[in-house]
């Protein structure tokens, strides 16, 4: 799954619990999925200390992903 989403990396970078709040449950969604994409490709690149890091943290974005999207009221 590649979500192309219009954010930066700098925007990526910079997770502000004010503008979560203000997101849809949608752009929520869609901000989990590529945030896992990104763990998922810094993990390919990171070194074996921090490659399992990477990869679970890839899995809690894409698990929230799925969260939200359960939730009642989900369009």
């Amino acid at each position: 799954m590649k979500p192309h989403f219009p954010l930066s990396p700098t925007k990526l970078a910079q997770f502000d619990a004010g503008e979560w709040n203000g997101l849809t449950s949608q752009e929520r969604i869609r901000r989990c999925l590529l945030y896992a994409q990104e763990a998922s490709q810094l993990g390919a690149q990171a070194t074996s200390d921090a490659k399992q890091a990477y990869v679970e943290l890839s899995q809690q974005w894409l698990a929230l992903a799925m969260e939200i999207e359960k939730a009642p009221g989900t369009n």
